[in-house]
């Protein structure tokens, strides 16, 4: 990730859900929350791939609660994402 920002290239959604994907792949949770976080914190949107991502790796590893608490939130961003386009924001 820091090849792409030393280029001045800022990541984007799909940048992130690859490297997401990948330490979820390898079991590093650790390393995707830090991803997450830091897409967060550089104002990249997340999308269904990326809450289906951590659904995934969540129900492989038996977390229901962790599932339940993805998909919530990704049922608020998908609501607050129509309630934008509605109020044409």
């Amino acid at each position: 990730m820091s090849g792409l920002q030393n280029c001045g290239v800022a990541p984007d959604r799909c940048d992130y859900n690859m490297i997401i994907n990948a330490h979820l792949k390898r079991d590093d949770e650790a390393g995707a929350l830090y991803y997450w976080q830091h897409m967060q914190e550089n104002g990249v949107q997340a999308d269904l791939h990326d809450y289906t991502n951590f659904m995934h790796y969540f129900s492989l590893k038996g977390d229901v609660r962790s599932v339940k608490v993805s998909s919530f939130a990704l049922a608020c961003d998908l609501c607050e994402i129509q309630f934008d386009s509605m109020l044409g924001t």
